[in-house]
């Protein structure tokens, strides 16, 4: 399932980000007509994911949430959330049909998270405009991006997301795509056996507290890596929908990945970050976990 873009700008300028709306103007539907072909290219009852840039800002997201509604297919809106602080503008969502959102939220506080999106105020903006979408029954789930400079404040985001909105939510934990604007800040990318620790106890924690916790798969961590928590794998729920496993072009596997039982599933690291760390973070796994035992 591949983003619909509808918007080129953003009211936010991460320093991870890794869209370039130059190098993929090719996935933006920027005309209503366009707009309606391409919602429509997905089948009945399937899910259309719609991104940007912002795709809040875009006069044609109204539109898009309609026509998929109109259409029997299903709309979810990748934001920061920042206009749904609009109670009108979250009314005018709702109206159109908007059912779920995957708000980026990448801290526990303010000052970690205005810096990192580099919006002085956008943290409180995104956290009134969660409450207002909860209000109007809108699904949401969540986005955090480790780098290293968030990488020791998981467990505690976790925390402020299930203390301030309640238990229920999905919370993905992609790992820095190293691409387009993070490029340009590359001491984020940090080494994962940094952070694995911190992510094992935010996992467990957001068991605890009621939360569906998620690893992507593209964006996400190698297999040998997450020994104990493969079943919190999106990779897993691929293999259970029938995807097709396609390595990606920009990962590579290293000399230990030879003779892994996950060969075959797994494409390793970003080559931008092998170059930079190695592979020695990588081990061959023998026997592997229970819940991938079916499509091995």
């Amino acid at each position: 399932m591949r983003p619909l873009r509808i918007e080129t700008r953003c009211n936010q300028r991460c320093l991870f980000c890794c869209v370039d709306p130059q190098s993929s103007a090719e996935n933006y539907a920027l005309s209503p007509a366009e707009l309606r072909r391409r919602v429509l290219e997905a089948p009945p009852n399937g899910v259309i994911e719609i991104s940007g840039g912002e795709p809040t800002l875009s006069p044609l997201l109204p539109l898009a949430v309609k026509i998929a509604r109109d259409n029997g297919r299903h709309a979810i809106i990748q934001t920061n959330g920042m206009r749904f602080a609009d109670r009108r503008y979250a009314d005018g969502m709702q109206a159109a049909g908007l059912e779920q959102v995957f708000v980026s939220l990448h801290a526990p506080h303010a000052r970690l998270s205005d810096a990192l999106t580099r919006r002085p105020g956008g943290f409180d903006l995104t956290v009134q405009g969660i409450h207002n979408l909860l209000a109007r029954h809108v699904l949401v789930r969540f986005s955090f991006v480790i780098c290293r400079a968030n990488r020791r404040q998981i467990v505690e985001t976790v925390r402020f997301i299930a203390d301030e909105f309640g238990a229920g939510h999905r919370i993905v934990t992609s790992y820095i795509n190293p691409h387009h604007q993070a490029l340009k800040a590359p001491n984020l990318i940090c080494r994962i056996s940094s952070f694995m620790d911190e992510l094992k106890a935010a996992v467990a924690l957001g068991e605890r507290r009621g939360m569906t916790m998620n690893i992507p798969d593209v964006c996400g961590l190698p297999m040998c890596v997450l020994a104990g928590l493969e079943r919190f794998s999106e990779k897993l729920i691929k293999l259970e929908h029938g995807e097709t496993f396609r390595p990606h072009s920009e990962k590579t596997c290293g000399p230990q990945c030879r003779g892994c039982c996950y060969d075959g599933i797994c494409d390793g690291l970003w080559t931008y970050y092998a170059d930079r760390y190695g592979f020695d973070e990588l081990v061959a796994v023998r026997k592997p976990a229970e819940v991938f035992k079916p499509y091995l």
